[in-house]
């Protein structure tokens, strides 16, 4: 398309590609054209641009009909035909220091020490009102417009801290390499391999990231440890994610554990650090000091990116430690304070792990819409990674409701883009999506060949924390499978690991021996079903209930068995998880208790970005405000609220919250 557009403004003549280039250089902006070309003549020249088309003239501004025909005008132009459209842009704004600047800049083609340290003082200023990818940008240029090595070096660096926030990793990885090879500052080179390792770690490319992560932890060490602590929480990531040996992570911990710290911006964050790493290490263990900071680490007094780390890694923590509660309250101040610091290249991460605690707690409308979010965001910087994981979410999300074409769909395209090797966890997760679509087509053989991969012959996790946190439903796909026998050696060793271990994990051990201990099971049945604390996850308290139910009907105990189904069943309807609420139906009517499919619910029509749109709307924000939220355009925030009211059979915002309540 931009090669047509090309072609089409080379046809224009020559006073005609001059205005268009202007126009591409300035956004735009009419009065600043006129005052760099005679108004009559700048009129004249765009007119045969209008008559095709190519451009409209309004509100004092020339807009091209494509964001790519702009790029058109600017591309087709020579090197010295841009450098002198900026030049004369830079005249025409005399009065606008900061663009003048800006046009000085591009229209520099050596390197000049004024214009650069003026883009610097830009970016600071950029950066202090948390606009991080603008500040990105003037401080690559600047750089690139440094006379002194040291200054473009320092000014590089800076750029690359910019870009990491900003999420252009790709871009990262490729500008540290350059400047560590090419720097004999060590300051320099140890900043850029920590910034190379952690930006290759958020492409997905996990074997050369754990390389680049290990050298720099090796060099990091005895020089600057405490930035090396963030480091070494990116390794315990990409361990986990992996399944690798958590040894090495272990060893790591230790050394710097033993590691003398300088007090530097980065101090402050070595508690959260040390307790996700901690619980990385050792993902079936409860520290108390852990679990203490969790619950009563402050907010800490510092700038929003910093604030936003410490509460994403103690949030992540409280996930893998059972606590749900502590973990959405710390993800979602981590997310609020990416976004007022312009940080959207850390917020996927942080979304990401708020999605899971979400679906965790059976959130699954709010673990949808953020994955949605993570996947639009993703997607627009080109993020694959990010993008990969935002599916899984989503495909988790469709396959435990038993929406099989949107599962299938969305877990194959996983699977395509996922490197073998590089994310066991995410493997996992899969097989565990694809189990529920296998019952969701009544395939009860099939979905044990999806989840009896997550524990070895001999009866070894394959994945510590996802293959244990699905230990019931690996028992019970086994069991309705008529392989019952074949979880032995995995129920063995869970019995002796988990007794221990979180609420979550104890829950889960209880439920899969009752499944497996025949006329001695209630008292298993009772704790997986009865416990109070068991209704923080509510999807898995309704297996429970219905497992516990259809063990007392066979045993012809109905009452009894009638209330534990419909609690069951109640939940499965309002969570919208089709295969266990007809399974539930199934064990009631054998009971003697009459039911019938629920009529579909108005919430239930709308898709997940309305829910989103619907939600904030209920809580009194304005259409700017859900747009900013959402990042969506309030033209399209209206949009989805005009589909969604005829929907939910309301009129007015008025009526949203009671609406919202009913959920």
């Amino acid at each position: 398309m931009e090669a047509a557009f090309i072609q089409e403004v080379s046809a224009l003549r020559s006073g005609t590609r001059r205005v268009l280039l202007l126009a591409a250089a300035c956004n735009g902006d009419l009065a600043a054209m006129g005052r760099v070309v005679e108004p009559a003549e700048l009129v004249n020249d765009l007119a045969p641009a209008e008559e095709t088309r190519f451009v409209a003239v309004a509100g004092g501004s020339v807009r091209f009909r494509h964001p790519l025909a702009r790029s058109a005008a600017y591309s087709a132009s020579t090197t010295a035909e841009r450098t002198q459209a900026h030049a004369l842009l830079a005249r025409a704004y005399v009065e606008d220091p900061a663009r003048q600047i800006w046009h000085r800049a591009e229209a520099a083609v050596v390197p000049d020490e004024e214009v650069a340290s003026a883009l610097a003082q830009m970016a600071a200023q950029a950066h202090h009102r948390s606009a991080i990818l603008e500040a990105a940008r003037l401080l690559t240029r600047a750089a690139e417009l440094s006379p002194a090595r040291a200054d473009s070096e320092e000014r590089m660096l800076q750029a690359a801290v910019m870009n990491v926030g900003a999420g252009n990793f790709d871009w990262t990885v490729q500008a540290c390499a350059q400047l560590r090879d090419r720097s004999d500052n060590p300051v320099v080179q140890l900043g850029a391999s920590h910034l190379m390792a952690y930006a290759l770690a958020q492409t997905g490319n996990q074997s050369l990231a754990r390389v680049a992560l290990v050298d720099v932890l090796e060099q990091l060490v005895d020089v600057d440890p405490a930035l090396g602590w963030a480091s070494l929480t990116t390794l315990a990531v990409l361990v986990y994610r992996g399944g690798g040996d958590v040894q090495v992570v272990a060893d790591w911990l230790e050394r710097y554990e033993g590691a003398h710290v300088e007090p530097s911006p980065h101090t402050d964050m070595i508690p959260a650090a040390r307790a996700w790493v901690r619980v990385q290490i050792s993902p079936l263990e409860r520290p108390s000091d852990v679990l203490e900071l969790i619950r009563e680490a402050p907010v800490p007094d510092s700038p929003h990116a910093f604030a936003a780390s410490h509460e994403m890694l103690l949030g992540a923590a409280a996930w893998l430690l059972d606590e749900p509660e502590i973990a959405l309250t710390r993800l979602q101040r981590s997310v609020e304070f990416m976004r007022r610091a312009d940080a959207p290249g850390a917020m996927t991460q942080t979304l990401l792990a708020l999605a899971l605690v979400q679906f965790a707690v059976s959130d699954y409308d709010a673990a949808d819409d953020t994955g949605r979010l993570v996947l639009d965001i993703a997607e627009a910087r080109g993020d694959a990674y990010a993008s990969n994981d935002a599916r899984e979410v989503r495909g988790r999300v469709a396959g435990i409701r038993g929406d099989v074409a949107t599962a299938r769909a969305l877990c194959d395209q996983v699977l395509l883009n996922l490197r073998p090797g590089d994310s066991l966890s995410l493997e996992a997760n899969v097989r565990v999506t694809m189990s529920w679509v296998r019952l969701a087509e009544d395939d009860a053989a099939g979905a044990w060949d999806q989840m009896r991969w997550l524990f070895r012959e001999d009866g070894e996790p394959r994945h510590t924390h996802v293959s244990y946190r699905e230990l019931g439903h690996y028992v019970a796909s086994a069991v309705r499978a008529g392989a019952g026998a074949d979880v032995g050696p995995a129920l063995a060793l869970a019995t002796e690991r988990l007794a221990e271990s979180g609420k979550r994990h104890q829950l889960e051990l209880a439920r899969a021996r009752a499944l497996m201990a025949g006329e001695d099971a209630e008292p298993l049945h009772r704790q997986a079903a009865t416990d109070p604390e068991a209704a923080r996850w509510p999807f898995q308290l309704a297996n429970a209930q219905l497992e516990y139910g259809g063990w007392l009907r066979r045993r012809h105990r109905q009452g009894e068995a009638r209330a534990q189904l419909q609690s069951a069943l109640e939940v499965f309807e309002r969570l919208g998880t089709q295969v266990c609420a007809e399974t539930a139906r199934s064990e009631l009517r054998a009971a003697g208790v009459a039911t019938t499919e629920p009529a579909a619910s108005a919430w239930a029509q709308l898709t997940g970005q309305e829910r989103q749109v619907v939600r904030l709307a209920a809580n009194g924000l304005t259409n700017p405000e859900i747009a900013a939220a959402m990042y969506l355009s309030p033209r399209t925030v209206s949009s989805h609220l005009y589909k969604a009211f005829p929907k939910l059979g309301v009129t007015s915002r008025a009526q949203l919250r009671d609406v919202v309540t009913e959920r």
